[in-house]
Protein backbone atom coordinates (compact mmCIF):
# COMPACT_ATOMS: atom_id res chain seq x y z
CA UNK A 1 0.00 0.00 0.00
CA UNK A 2 0.97 3.73 0.02
CA UNK A 3 1.82 5.73 1.79
CA UNK A 4 -0.86 8.19 1.37
CA UNK A 5 -3.32 5.00 1.50
CA UNK A 6 -2.03 3.81 5.20
CA UNK A 7 -2.11 7.44 6.80
CA UNK A 8 -5.81 7.67 5.19
CA UNK A 9 -7.08 4.32 6.86
CA UNK A 10 -4.83 5.30 10.23
CA UNK A 11 -6.65 8.57 10.77
CA UNK A 12 -10.14 6.96 9.58
CA UNK A 13 -9.13 4.45 12.82
CA UNK A 14 -8.19 7.50 14.79
CA UNK A 15 -11.43 9.21 13.72
CA UNK A 16 -13.39 6.03 14.82
CA UNK A 17 -11.65 5.07 18.08
CA UNK A 18 -12.45 9.00 19.68
CA UNK A 19 -16.29 9.07 18.24
CA UNK A 20 -16.57 5.63 20.09
CA UNK A 21 -14.62 7.16 23.22
CA UNK A 22 -16.93 10.55 23.26
CA UNK A 23 -20.34 8.02 22.77
CA UNK A 24 -19.22 5.80 25.61
CA UNK A 25 -18.83 8.84 27.66
CA UNK A 26 -22.12 10.06 26.59
CA UNK A 27 -23.65 6.73 27.57
CA UNK A 28 -22.30 6.62 31.06
CA UNK A 29 -23.33 10.53 32.04
CA UNK A 30 -25.97 11.01 34.10
CA UNK A 31 -26.21 15.00 33.52
CA UNK A 32 -27.88 13.85 30.34
CA UNK A 33 -31.62 12.57 29.74
CA UNK A 34 -32.23 8.69 28.86
CA UNK A 35 -33.19 10.17 25.34
CA UNK A 36 -29.86 11.91 24.80
CA UNK A 37 -28.27 8.50 26.54
CA UNK A 38 -30.16 6.01 24.23
CA UNK A 39 -29.47 8.06 21.24
CA UNK A 40 -25.25 7.77 21.82
CA UNK A 41 -25.67 3.90 23.00
CA UNK A 42 -27.47 3.61 19.25
CA UNK A 43 -24.42 5.27 18.00
CA UNK A 44 -22.02 3.48 19.36
CA UNK A 45 -23.54 0.16 18.96
CA UNK A 46 -23.52 1.22 14.83
CA UNK A 47 -19.93 2.20 15.13
CA UNK A 48 -18.77 -0.74 16.49
CA UNK A 49 -21.03 -3.06 14.25
CA UNK A 50 -20.03 -1.37 11.05
CA UNK A 51 -15.95 -1.76 12.60
CA UNK A 52 -16.76 -5.48 13.06
CA UNK A 53 -18.58 -6.01 9.74
CA UNK A 54 -15.65 -4.43 8.11
CA UNK A 55 -13.71 -7.17 9.39
CA UNK A 56 -11.82 -5.15 12.23
CA UNK A 57 -11.75 -5.41 16.14
CA UNK A 58 -11.82 -2.94 18.99
CA UNK A 59 -10.65 -2.74 22.72
CA UNK A 60 -11.85 -0.69 25.02
CA UNK A 61 -9.90 0.25 28.23
CA UNK A 62 -10.62 0.75 32.21
CA UNK A 63 -10.58 4.75 31.58
CA UNK A 64 -13.21 4.23 28.82
CA UNK A 65 -10.68 4.62 25.88
CA UNK A 66 -10.73 2.44 22.42
CA UNK A 67 -7.93 1.18 20.23
CA UNK A 68 -9.89 -0.12 17.09
CA UNK A 69 -7.53 -2.71 14.62
CA UNK A 70 -8.54 -3.00 10.77
CA UNK A 71 -6.53 -4.48 7.98
CA UNK A 72 -3.38 -5.45 10.55
CA UNK A 73 -3.45 -1.46 11.47
CA UNK A 74 -4.22 0.38 14.47
CA UNK A 75 -5.90 3.72 15.59
CA UNK A 76 -2.76 3.97 17.25
CA UNK A 77 0.96 3.74 16.97
CA UNK A 78 1.19 2.51 20.15
CA UNK A 79 -0.70 1.45 23.44
CA UNK A 80 -0.37 3.97 25.91
CA UNK A 81 -1.71 1.25 28.64
CA UNK A 82 1.29 -1.61 27.22
CA UNK A 83 3.55 0.47 25.67
CA UNK A 84 3.70 -2.44 23.31
CA UNK A 85 2.14 -1.38 19.22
Amino acid sequence: MNKAYVEQIHNGLSTTALSMDTQWAMMHNPKLNDQQRLSSEACYQGLMQTLCFMGGDWVRDQHGKHRVFLAGMSSRENDEYTCEE
